[in-house]
């Protein structure tokens, strides 16, 4: 497969989306009454998807994943 190809291919590639188009019709329907929401895209993030996915509670995920609790600066 040639270089421009394969590029091309990659573009392509995506995480799994489970609930999109779920997520979509509530983000419509959500800003039918926020206007101000058209300025920020949806953009679910990675640790709750994995969260959901596995139905784990912060707790749990943090567990799963041995995680240790720090504060922040």
């Amino acid at each position: 497969v040639e270089y421009e190809e394969r590029m091309e291919r990659l573009q392509e590639v995506t995480y799994p989306k489970p609930l999109s188009e779920l997520l979509w019709h509530a983000y419509d329907v959500y800003r039918t009454s926020h206007p101000w929401v058209n300025d920020h895209p949806v953009s679910p993030k990675s640790v709750i998807r994995d969260m959901y996915e596995r139905a784990m509670t912060f707790t749990e995920f943090t567990s799963h994943y041995e995680l240790a609790r720090t504060e922040g600066i």
